[in-house]
């Protein structure tokens, strides 16, 4: 099955074993690069745990009820959910960049400005012009 160059616990990161509510259903659920081998692992796990269930407890209406499929598109990473999130952080993250870069700026830029920050009179300002492309 190609599980020889991977340790148990690499193995057992992988695997994750659940009862389905007060049922006596177990899920099981592994996470794997590879498709193909996360459904032969998720069978092999389950015919395993069968047999160790019917071994231990000494029940014999044990039954798989559902055997791993490949899925048609992987479960994880779900990308358009990345993207969004991608986006939307990155919108809150620029927008808070701006929020910081304006609570900070401390230039003048009005008359009122001055009297603000330097506590001094105004004396004159320098009117602002327009330039033309012809010179005029």
């Amino acid at each position: 099955m190609g599980l020889k160059n991977i340790s148990a616990a690499s193995l057992a990161g992988r695997i994750v074993v659940n009862q389905r509510g007060e049922s006596r259903v177990i899920q099981i659920s592994v996470n794997d690069t590879d498709p193909q081998m996360a459904m032969k692992l998720t069978n092999k796990v389950a015919e395993v745990l069968k047999k160790k269930i019917i071994e231990i407890m000494q029940i014999e209406n044990v039954q798989i009820i559902d055997k791993a499929e490949l899925q048609p598109n992987p479960v994880s990473p779900n990308k358009r959910m990345n993207y969004i999130i991608g986006v939307i952080l990155g919108l809150i993250a620029g927008m808070g960049i701006i929020l910081l870069i304006i609570y900070f700026d401390n230039t003048v830029k009005t008359p009122e400005d001055v009297k603000k920050h330097l506590n001094l009179p105004v004396i004159g300002t320098i009117p602002s012009f327009k330039f033309y492309k012809n010179g005029i």
